[in-house]
Protein backbone atom coordinates (compact mmCIF):
# COMPACT_ATOMS: atom_id res chain seq x y z
CA UNK A 1 0.00 0.00 0.00
CA UNK A 2 1.15 3.66 -1.09
CA UNK A 3 1.88 6.09 2.05
CA UNK A 4 0.37 9.15 1.61
CA UNK A 5 1.25 10.84 4.54
CA UNK A 6 3.92 13.30 3.87
CA UNK A 7 7.83 12.60 5.29
CA UNK A 8 9.97 15.67 6.95
CA UNK A 9 11.37 18.24 4.78
CA UNK A 10 14.28 16.49 3.29
CA UNK A 11 13.79 13.01 4.36
CA UNK A 12 12.76 10.61 1.77
CA UNK A 13 10.16 7.53 1.93
CA UNK A 14 10.87 4.14 -0.06
CA UNK A 15 7.09 5.07 -1.39
CA UNK A 16 4.78 8.36 -1.02
CA UNK A 17 4.77 12.03 -0.12
CA UNK A 18 7.74 13.91 0.60
CA UNK A 19 8.93 17.25 0.45
CA UNK A 20 12.53 19.05 -0.53
CA UNK A 21 10.82 22.82 0.72
CA UNK A 22 9.23 23.61 -2.02
CA UNK A 23 6.44 21.57 -4.47
CA UNK A 24 5.46 17.94 -2.88
CA UNK A 25 6.91 15.31 -4.33
CA UNK A 26 5.53 11.61 -4.74
CA UNK A 27 7.65 8.35 -5.48
CA UNK A 28 4.87 5.41 -6.17
CA UNK A 29 6.55 2.87 -8.18
CA UNK A 30 4.44 2.49 -11.20
CA UNK A 31 1.81 4.57 -10.42
CA UNK A 32 0.94 7.01 -13.24
CA UNK A 33 1.40 10.39 -12.59
CA UNK A 34 1.26 13.60 -14.57
CA UNK A 35 2.55 17.11 -14.48
CA UNK A 36 0.73 20.35 -14.87
CA UNK A 37 2.42 23.21 -15.81
CA UNK A 38 1.39 26.76 -17.20
CA UNK A 39 3.18 29.83 -18.99
CA UNK A 40 4.40 32.46 -17.29
CA UNK A 41 1.98 35.13 -19.14
CA UNK A 42 -1.41 33.26 -18.79
CA UNK A 43 -1.93 34.72 -15.11
CA UNK A 44 -0.70 37.54 -13.46
CA UNK A 45 1.14 37.52 -10.08
CA UNK A 46 -0.93 41.20 -8.94
CA UNK A 47 -4.29 38.40 -9.55
CA UNK A 48 -3.05 35.61 -7.95
CA UNK A 49 -1.81 37.20 -5.04
CA UNK A 50 -5.36 39.58 -4.21
CA UNK A 51 -7.31 36.09 -5.13
CA UNK A 52 -4.67 34.41 -2.40
CA UNK A 53 -5.58 36.94 -0.29
CA UNK A 54 -9.37 37.47 -0.49
CA UNK A 55 -10.33 33.95 -0.47
CA UNK A 56 -12.65 31.99 1.99
CA UNK A 57 -10.36 28.80 1.70
CA UNK A 58 -7.90 26.92 -0.43
CA UNK A 59 -11.13 25.61 -2.20
CA UNK A 60 -12.31 28.92 -3.35
CA UNK A 61 -8.93 30.20 -4.63
CA UNK A 62 -7.99 27.12 -6.59
CA UNK A 63 -11.14 27.20 -8.34
CA UNK A 64 -10.87 30.64 -9.11
CA UNK A 65 -7.01 30.38 -10.50
CA UNK A 66 -8.23 27.30 -12.29
CA UNK A 67 -11.22 28.66 -14.13
CA UNK A 68 -8.38 31.85 -14.90
CA UNK A 69 -5.72 29.24 -16.64
CA UNK A 70 -9.17 27.32 -18.47
CA UNK A 71 -9.92 30.95 -19.79
CA UNK A 72 -6.87 31.25 -22.30
CA UNK A 73 -5.22 34.84 -21.41
CA UNK A 74 -1.99 35.32 -22.48
CA UNK A 75 0.03 34.71 -25.86
CA UNK A 76 -1.43 30.85 -25.52
CA UNK A 77 1.83 29.82 -27.19
CA UNK A 78 0.66 26.26 -27.66
CA UNK A 79 -1.56 27.30 -29.86
CA UNK A 80 1.42 28.08 -32.07
CA UNK A 81 1.69 24.77 -34.06
CA UNK A 82 5.66 25.41 -34.39
CA UNK A 83 5.74 25.95 -30.67
CA UNK A 84 3.40 23.08 -29.41
CA UNK A 85 6.02 20.47 -31.74
CA UNK A 86 8.47 21.99 -30.24
CA UNK A 87 7.14 21.14 -26.86
CA UNK A 88 6.23 17.77 -27.54
CA UNK A 89 9.62 16.47 -28.95
CA UNK A 90 11.02 17.94 -25.65
CA UNK A 91 8.45 15.73 -23.74
CA UNK A 92 8.93 12.71 -25.96
CA UNK A 93 12.97 12.91 -26.03
CA UNK A 94 13.74 10.20 -23.33
CA UNK A 95 10.41 8.13 -23.93
CA UNK A 96 11.43 4.45 -25.09
CA UNK A 97 7.52 4.09 -25.89
CA UNK A 98 7.51 5.10 -29.26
Amino acid sequence: MVDFNFQPKGEKSDYGWYSRGYIPHFDGGAVCQFITSRLCDSMPQSVLKKWKESSASDVEFRKKVEGYLDSGYGECWLKNEKVAQLVENSLLFHDSVK
